[in-house]
């Protein structure tokens, strides 16, 4: 049986009243990507033929962790999805998709590949290894795909050490000054 923590339940409820940017913030092993992922799948069972984005630095990344929590999570959550791992995408019976996908800027200069998108929400797993720009690109993608109600936001992951989430997030997080429309859970 699933057991849903108090945290991942304070996530969701941050995410109903609206918050436009959730950072989920930990150490290693503390299940910052597998609770995003029963997020996801809630939301994808909830409101049908949504549609999320999962991004994360490169695919191998993707097929090592991302891929197999949002795995784990369905079949605790007892949901039946389609798995299509060539192209890198899960579907739920009725109609929710999840498209995982990179966001190399090396390999997409101008992010022309997520500008393409039209998303309900997204996610970005180690979004400290992610360049701003690509989360920023992401981030303007969501609430496109949203003809069933689904709140339109962005969940990051990370342990923000040095990279632009530390100072951009985490820090002022610490002195109690987030921009507007952002909350963390650590």
């Amino acid at each position: 049986m699933l057991t849903i923590s108090p945290k991942q339940n304070e996530a969701v409820d941050r995410i109903k009243s609206g918050t436009d940017a959730l950072w989920l913030i930990g150490a290693l092993g503390t299940s910052k990507t597998f609770g995003a992922a029963l997020i996801l799948l809630s939301l994808a069972y909830e409101y049908p033929k949504s549609v999320f984005g999962v991004g994360r630095k490169n695919t191998p990344e993707i097929r090592r962790g991302t891929l197999l929590s949002f795995e784990e999570a369905a079949d605790k959550m007892n949901l039946n999805i389609k798995i299509n791992s060539q192209l890198l995408y899960i579907e739920l019976e009725n109609g929710s998709k999840i498209m995982f996908f990179e966001m190399d800027g090396s390999k997409d200069r101008q992010y022309a590949k997520i500008k393409s998108m039209n998303l309900s929400a997204a996610m970005v797993d180690e979004v400290d290894s992610v360049n701003r720009e690509a989360w920023a690109t992401l981030y303007g993608r969501i609430g496109r795909h949203n003809e069933n109600g689904c709140p339109a936001f962005i969940i990051n992951t990370c342990n923000p050490n040095d990279a632009w989430t530390k100072e951009e997030i985490y820090d002022l997080w610490k002195k109690d000054d987030l921009p507007k429309g952002n909350d963390v859970i650590e």
